[in-house]
């Protein structure tokens, strides 16, 4: 079984890998930017049961769901609705980030797995980012 979840979890890094150069190719020097913006209306818009399952499979990395959800932002915006705005949406809490970071914490072995070593290393930078905000 380890040896089987193993090469999973290889498979899903390696996939990683593979969207984040084709976002990268797709978006250039807006790559961040416009990932930001796709992440913030998937959150904005799919329960955490979801989330939680495209971040387990790897899916929610997945180069054309990521275009997707961007364009969806420019369309939504396109209605005059923008997703900080009338969707209320504003981000993460702190409470939400620690909340998560504390569920892979409790995760057996998580530190072998590098989607899970990942995302807590991504909840890790946006709990500081917001804390560093609230000085």
């Amino acid at each position: 079984y380890n040896a089987n979840n193993k090469e999973v979890q290889t498979r899903l890094a390696e996939l990683h890998d593979t969207n984040v150069r084709e976002i990268k190719q797709m978006w250039g020097g807006d790559y961040q930017a416009k990932t930001k913006i796709a992440m913030q209306t998937a959150r904005a818009i799919l329960s955490q049961e979801t989330l939680d399952y495209l971040d387990a499979t790897g899916l929610g990395n997945n180069a054309k769901l990521v275009r997707d959800f961007y364009e969806l932002s420019k369309r939504l915006q396109g209605d005059g609705r923008q997703i900080d705005g009338d969707y209320g949406y504003e981000g993460p809490t702190l409470e939400s980030l620690e909340s998560e970071s504390f569920k892979i914490l409790r995760t057996p072995d998580w530190q072998n797995d590098p989607a899970l070593k990942r995302r807590y290393e991504q909840l890790t930078q946006q709990r500081a980012d917001i804390l560093y905000k609230q000085q």
